[in-house]
């Protein structure tokens, strides 16, 4: 049996403590430790089994310590910044999934992206880079899911749909069969989406509606 690879977890809050149980569920990688942006107060704590080893200036250095790096932190916007961040820092991307998620033997699935418990993945679907299917999320079949979207908990995607990248799906809303899904739009949660939603626009309700033409 291989050796866990080291990986360090950039987020030090709830959706890091999600990323490091299934990190260590899977058993592929061993946390160095996590960084923290936010709270230099608590660089030096510990935080789920590991240390929070400082913010993005310990980048370089962490890089050659472990050349594996994960997002633990769900804000799209911030998500695409820190990607690029650590890719300039040398460093390479996880695909983590939790062993309780259920993923077709044809799935495709780009690096950085998360597969969280009870997740679904049908067959023929495509994940890019730093994606997040959060907890009981289920993608269907032949769907296209561009980079860093966030499908969130319990949201539902339909056969054939394509999210475009930086889209975030709210939590519970539920995607109908071959609707297209714009870069940069958020679908509020619990929403049903009937039909295409453009770029960048907020959309939601029973049915979905577009509320507003920018990120709210």
């Amino acid at each position: 049996m291989n050796a866990p690879i080291p990986l360090i977890v950039w987020g030090a809050g709830g959706h890091a403590t999600v990323v490091a149980d299934a990190v260590r569920l899977a058993a592929d990688y061993e946390i160095l430790g996590f960084l923290d942006d936010l709270r230099p107060d608590r660089w030096g704590a510990p935080f789920c089994g590991a240390t929070i080893l400082g913010g993005a200036e310990q980048l370089a250095h962490l890089s050659e310590l472990a050349r594996h790096l994960i997002l633990g932190f769900g804000l799209v916007s911030a998500r695409m910044v820190r990607a690029e961040e650590a890719r300039s820092a040398g460093f390479s991307f996880a695909v983590v999934v939790h062993p309780r998620a259920t993923i077709a033997r044809d799935v495709e699935i780009g690096p950085g992206t998360l597969v969280a418990a009870g997740a679904v993945l049908g067959p023929g679907s495509r994940l890019g880079e730093h994606v997040i299917v959060n907890t009981g999320a289920s993608v269907d079949h032949g769907s296209r899911i561009q980079d860093h979207v966030h499908v969130s908990v319990g949201a539902r995607l339909g056969g054939q749909v394509e999210v475009a990248r930086g889209a975030m799906i709210g939590m519970a809303a539920t995607v109908l069969p071959r609707v297209h899904i714009g870069a940069g739009a958020v679908i509020g949660a619990g929403s049903l989406v009937l039909e295409d939603i453009p770029p960048d626009t907020v959309a939601r309700g029973v049915p979905a509606r577009i509320f507003a033409a920018e990120r709210a």
